[in-house]
């Protein structure tokens, strides 16, 4: 059950489930919500899944704390459950796949103020704050900007759900109150699509550094 199908990314994540499905011989089913804001479709999805009784279930949850009630169902069931992409604050999935998002948003904040110059504003847009990569990539970003590079200072993050049009709009909105921003960060790939069209449509290309997250 993955977060969604919107975006390239879960493409090449179905391709990988596939694929290693065919290597090991077991039946996989590949699904996920329309869009990565609907919690309580996935949980639904989750629901039906559990019904069916499968060896294992495999979760990249879009809320990280939704999923308790039904994860204690599937460890009373003695179905394992597998997170990946996208953890939950929870010990009952024996392992994660995952980047390290913190790490990996830390460093997107060096390179974002090597290429500004040290110093300037800068603006995140990120997909949400209640799943674990929304909220550690901000984290990863802001803390390490935080913590060791005085003269950079954020100016605003907002939330786009990672829909492209509605990043679009929040990104213009913030371009056009900040007219000294230097930089931005999208945290993920509706969010950066989101950036890139607006700076493209304000005709911001060259002036802005851009740096995005996923495909």
């Amino acid at each position: 059950i993955s977060k969604g199908f919107q975006h390239q990314f879960w493409q090449a994540v179905k391709l990988g489930a596939e694929q290693a499905a065919k290597d090991l011989n077991v039946d996989i089913t590949f699904e996920g919500p329309e869009s990565e804001a609907m919690v309580d479709k996935q949980v639904e999805m989750f629901q039906t899944a559990l019904d069916k009784k499968p060896a294992a279930i495999c979760l990249a949850a879009v809320d990280s704390k939704a999923f308790q009630p039904l994860l204690e169902k599937a460890k009373a069931a003695g179905i394992p459950v597998i997170g990946f992409d996208s953890g939950v604050d929870s010990d009952i999935p024996v392992t994660t796949a995952a980047t390290d998002n913190i790490a990996a948003a830390a460093l997107a904040a060096d390179k974002m103020v090597e290429l500004i110059g040290g110093e300037g504003e800068v603006a995140v847009i990120a997909h949400d704050q209640t799943s674990r990569t929304g909220i550690d990539r901000v984290k990863g970003f802001t803390d390490q900007i935080t913590a060791k590079y005085p003269k950079v200072t954020i100016v605003d993050t907002q939330y786009g759900g990672g829909d492209q049009l509605k990043s679009t709009d929040l990104a213009k909105a913030i371009i056009q109150a900040h007219p000294n921003l230097k930089g931005f960060f999208g945290a993920n790939e509706g969010s950066i699509i989101g950036v890139l069209n607006a700076v493209k449509e304000l005709g911001m290309e060259g002036k802005l550094t851009v740096i995005g997250y996923d495909s």
